[in-house]
């Protein structure tokens, strides 16, 4: 009993990054129409939720549900494991849906399959990579605790970071940019004190099975637009016990407190606040892997009177759940989760690519992915009543061939759109070569994969853009991209954003998301990057030239001016500069975004020298390397070009 109790207070901190990210979200509903709710009487026209501002109600196409679903029948459930002190309910609830998606695609057999819990609980907060080509990792980006830290401002210690907790906030933006998944044979856990940072072995970027898909289930609690509980949305339980029905299981939260009758049959009342009862906060995850109907309310009585003036859930049935406290909790690991539970929020299902499971040597169906996005919409998810776009801007690093993006939603129902533009020349002008379109729609919200018909190829160093359109009816448009507090020490999250990488379209117009911010709720918030991410596969020079790309006509105001710029153009007089003069004025200037960039000169070698950063003095005959490096703190900091220099006798004779 012990053991529970401390294993408990260790997932506590899943409530931390909770409030983190839904405290935040539940503020953005105010950018267009989605400022207030309406009534009509008692009835509510709209309903707003927790994670999904306006809850799109859907209704389920016709499905007989069994009475009872058990996924430990069909063989699709891996076994029960122990979380002990560490604050990792999250990632073993996760890993447990991945093993069972798995498993029901026949990628594995459920005895050979066993996904690392620590791997996850590391870089999900530790994410942040040091690649010079931030595209491959998205950057800095990284989740983490500002009180811990500020007391350890280099690193947190092991033990502190696994205490972190986490939710689908942190874990659908760290698996969607390839962190994980791997086999606990290459990251093992350890449930004791001991458990220190994740070994070498245990690679960042190192992945056995590939994420697919997420999708953010119906919430389960009706609330009204007051934060006011309602009871049980049994067309959500539906769609969970669908879900299960299809072999899916379920990763949740829930609360390891407040009238729990025992380790077998769970229940949480609701609470109640003034004259108002309210959904009870969740502090624990758990995994899903079944239901019965038959399981009787009056399992769950307790021993607490309960506010709402009931002790019992109003219904029978109830939900079977895979704990992460070993097999001496409930029943074998196992207990019935009460339908009526007023804690049950976030219910997810993760879907692995359906790929032969080979541990180190699984083949995946993309062998590169671009992207700039790390954190996700666990900060902040806009609203508009304009049309609005998003998009990001990719550089080729090797010969490439697009197959598939990766988009991210916090609502259903989205009917959408994406297309990637090539940056061409055309004699003396610029232009955007649409060369692939795509509709889309999404059933649920989450993350989600997109293939295209039409597949580009783009040559190693070719810049190309991927923007989509999100809308949820005729006049509510939805912008996905990150958001983070404009002071992010108290955020719990680290953004990168450089300028020409990320815009969105928005009040008519494209702007640049480095320089853009909002106000919501008196409170300022910067932009990030947009949520789009590029899958495909590196090719040959062959390849390159059998595979045409076709261009489809379109109008370029579909994408930012910006993007018709050649960023790193260098314009000078000569590539070689020969010297006739003992001082003589560079004639060279780099051009940045259609501006002239800050610039610094250097030479290499004693053959001359810079004066006043724009003038040459001539030292010696002979040639020399002028250096032209970018100065400030914009995207292309650092970046150089040379030019040649000749310096003739001629240059050297006083004057």
């Amino acid at each position: 009993m012990k053991k529970k109790i401390l294993s408990i207070a260790m997932c506590l901190v899943l409530a931390c990054s909770v409030v983190l990210s839904d405290a935040v979200t539940s503020n953005a509903q105010s950018e267009g129409a989605f400022n207030r709710v309406k009534f009509k009487g008692k009835r509510i026209v709209k309903e707003y939720q927790d994670n999904a501002y306006l809850k799109v109600r859907k209704k389920l196409k016709r499905f007989i549900l069994p009475p009872k679903v058990d996924l430990r029948d069909r063989n699709l459930v891996t076994n029960v494991k122990d979380q002990g002190v560490h604050g990792t309910c999250w990632t073993h609830a996760v890993m447990s849906c991945l093993e069972t998606s798995l498993i029901s695609q026949n990628c594995v057999r459920k005895d050979d399959v066993d996904l690392s819990e620590r791997h996850l609980a590391w870089y999900g907060h530790d994410s942040a990579s040091e690649l010079k080509d931030r595209t491959l990792a998205a950057g800095k980006d990284r989740f983490l605790m500002p009180r811990l830290e500020k007391v350890f401002p280099k690193m947190l210690p092991p033990r502190e970071l696994y205490d972190l907790g986490g939710s689908r906030a942190i874990t659908v933006p760290t698996l969607s940019r390839q962190y994980g998944i791997v086999d606990e044979s290459n990251c093992k856990y350890d449930p004791t004190v001991n458990m220190k940072a994740a070994p070498e072995s245990c690679k960042r970027s190192q992945m056995d099975a590939a994420l697919k898909s997420v999708k953010y289930l119906p919430e389960p609690i009706k609330v009204n637009g007051k934060g006011h509980y309602l009871g049980t949305d049994y067309d959500a339980i539906n769609a969970l016990k669908q879900q299960l029905a299809n072999c899916n299981a379920i990763s949740a939260g829930i609360s390891s407190f407040s009238g729990v009758s025992d380790d077998e049959f769970h229940y949480v009342k609701p609470d109640k606040k003034g004259n108002a009862l309210t959904q009870v906060e969740a502090n624990h995850e758990i995994t899903i892997v079944g239901y019965d109907d038959n399981i009787s309310k009056d399992k769950f009585d307790t021993e607490v009177d309960s506010p709402s003036g009931y002790q019992k859930p109003k219904n029978n049935g109830a939900f079977i759940v895979k704990n992460s406290y070993g097999t001496g909790f409930g029943r074998q690991g196992y207990m019935y989760l009460s339908y009526d539970d007023a804690s049950l929020s976030e219910p997810c299902v993760y879907e692995t690519e359906a790929n032969e499971y080979k541990k180190q040597d699984t083949k995946h169906d993309n062998s590169t992915i671009y992207q700039l996005d790390g954190i996700g919409i666990g900060a902040v998810y806009t609203w508009t009543s304009k049309r609005a776009k998003a998009g990001n801007v990719f550089v080729a690093r090797d010969n490439f061939k697009l197959k598939e993006l990766g988009l991210t939603t916090d609502v259903a129902n989205v009917d959408g759109k994406v297309y990637v533009i090539e940056c061409a020349d055309k004699g003396n002008k610029r232009s955007a070569n649409i060369v692939a379109y795509q509709n889309f729609k999404t059933k649920e919200a989450g993350f989600m994969r997109v293939k295209l018909d039409d597949q580009p190829v783009f040559a190693k160093g070719k810049k190309y853009m991927v923007v989509t359109e999100q809308k949820l009816n005729s006049n509510q448009w939805i912008q996905p991209v990150e958001m983070g507090l404009s002071k992010e020490k108290n955020s719990g999250m680290r953004m990168e954003v450089k300028p020409y990488e990320s815009f969105i379209f928005r009040n008519g117009k494209w702007q640049d998301c480095k320089n853009v911010t909002a106000k919501y709720f008196g409170e300022t918030h910067r932009f990030g990057n947009a949520l789009i991410k590029a899958y495909g596969d590196n090719i040959s020079e062959d390849e390159l030239k059998e595979n045409k790309t076709v261009d489809i006509e379109g109008d370029t105001n579909m994408v930012p001016p910006q993007f018709m710029e050649d960023y790193h153009t260098v314009k000078c007089t000569k590539k070689i500069i020969k010297i006739t003069k003992k001082k003589f004025k560079i004639p060279a200037k780099l051009i940045i975004g259609g501006k002239i960039a800050k610039i610094k000169y250097s030479i290499k070698g004693n053959k001359a020298k810079i004066v006043k950063n724009r003038f040459i003095i001539a030292k010696k005959k002979g040639t020399a390397t002028l250096i032209v490096t970018v100065i400030g703190k914009g995207h292309y900091k650092n970046y150089k070009f040379k030019i040649k220099l000749i310096i003739t006798k001629k240059a050297l004779k006083r004057r």
